[in-house]
């Protein structure tokens, strides 16, 4: 073991029972935090509301799913831009009232996040200062999230983001890149598509039990619904799917994809877009295939995660509720990859800046407050996290090259 790599233990980072201790009062200080969360944040929950009125839709009037908008229990109407697969799972809250919808969302968010924040501090802690370790609490960190930017907007939008990462990163942290874990990843796509990127890893790696499993998964979800709507899955899947419109304007400040920064520039193209979105692929199988076979799952769940919001059209900043993962695996990768330290140092430092905080914060600083009025400064300003996750991808990539070592199937 080279003197950059971090320790490795068992059971992917797992420390022996009873070495990690945390102090007491950082689990109440974390609950605190996360119980204040919900009770202040949600509330209207608008996104839940277009799941609750697409799964009712589905159930009362199933061709008028993707016709026009949705009317919500708010004064407005939005459509629902989601598989109908999404639409179904969502039947058995779809009459509950958003007082309580909300809330429950919000917990299992809360719940899955702490989940995956037990798994990542294994890792964390060992690399710690001596004395740091008490601190080093699941549920501190799971109250702090609670109130930044990504989490804190989808616990307020009553969205699905984080559920589905709490999911595909336990599924993967309990059956590695195998059958299993490549069939959840597969029936979250069937739910938001983006979870499909996270098939760049077995397919870097040569875990072709993981392939198959999403694609059981993926067509299976797919399958259900085509059988039982077969008009409205024609609908979905062969004209819904390219109206990005339905979602947003791309070029909207909250936006931190690729095609974001292109459309803000007056430089977007669909040619563009997948020129770049196929040059940032290209790197980070790269990186997946230079890194050593002992990487961690986690690391590697953190990696295309960078990738995801990055090509998607549109990824929301409340999409980055991977942004703990994504940071320790830049930590991570900086302790396998020496060239990358300090870049990966700063860039993490930005990220955490511009995600973690929430870009429209200290847009009060800028000229004219801050008013998303298509000014080079403002899109200078909101396009910095994609320029920061873009600029990791290189430096890894690069870093993985030069340190490369062997890699085989997990």
């Amino acid at each position: 073991m080279s003197p950059a790599s971090p320790p490795r233990r068992p059971a992917e980072g797992a420390p022996p029972r009873g070495e990690h201790r945390p102090a007491r009062w950082t689990g109440a200080v974390g609950l605190l935090l996360a119980v204040a969360s919900v009770l202040v944040f949600v509330h209207e929950c608008i996104d839940l509301q277009v799941y609750q009125a697409g799964a009712r839709t589905l159930l009362q009037n199933p061709a008028a799913l993707y016709e026009g908008g949705l009317q919500l229990e708010l004064p407005a109407r939005l459509p629902f831009t989601y598989p109908p697969f999404a639409a179904a799972l969502f039947i058995p809250v779809s009459f509950l009232p958003v007082a309580f919808a909300g809330p429950l969302m919000a917990v299992l968010s809360l719940g899955l996040t702490y989940a995956v924040m037990r798994a990542l501090l294994r890792r964390l802690v060992p690399l710690l200062p001596a004395g740091w370790a008490r601190f080093a609490s699941p549920m501190l960190l799971t109250g702090v999230l609670a109130w930044t930017g990504p989490l804190r907007s989808t616990m307020s939008f009553g969205q699905i983001n984080a559920i589905l990462f709490g999911l595909v990163c336990l599924a993967c942290l309990r059956w590695g890149w195998g059958f299993l874990a490549g069939l959840v990843i597969g029936l979250t796509a069937g739910v938001k598509l983006t979870p499909l990127v996270f098939g760049i890893v077995p397919l870097a790696r040569r875990s072709w039990s993981c392939i198959a499993g999403m694609a059981v998964g993926f067509a299976g979800s797919i399958a259900l619904t085509w059988a039982a709507l077969p008009a409205l899955s024609h609908q979905y899947w062969l004209q819904v799917i390219r109206d990005t419109s339905r979602i947003g304007s791309i070029g909207f400040f909250d936006n931190v994809s690729v095609r974001a920064v292109l459309a803000r520039f007056d430089a977007d193209s669909q040619i563009a877009w997948l020129i770049l979105a196929l040059l940032l692929i290209g790197l980070v199988y790269t990186a997946l295939r230079c890194l050593p076979r002992e990487t961690d799952t986690l690391t590697l769940i953190g990696l295309a995660s960078s990738l995801m919001l990055l090509i998607s059209p549109i990824s929301w900043a409340h999409h980055a509720v991977w942004l703990p993962v994504i940071l320790w695996s830049w930590f991570a990768l900086a302790w396998r990859l020496p060239s990358a330290r300090r870049p990966l140092a700063v860039l993490g430092a930005l990220l955490a800046f511009t995600l973690g905080v929430s870009n429209r914060v200290f847009a009060v600083f800028l000229p004219g407050g801050g008013d998303p009025s298509g000014s080079p400064l403002w899109d200078a300003y909101v396009s910095l996290p994609t320029a920061v996750l873009v600029a990791s991808v290189v430096v890894i990539a690069a870093a993985a090259v030069r340190h490369r070592g062997p890699t085989t199937a997990e």
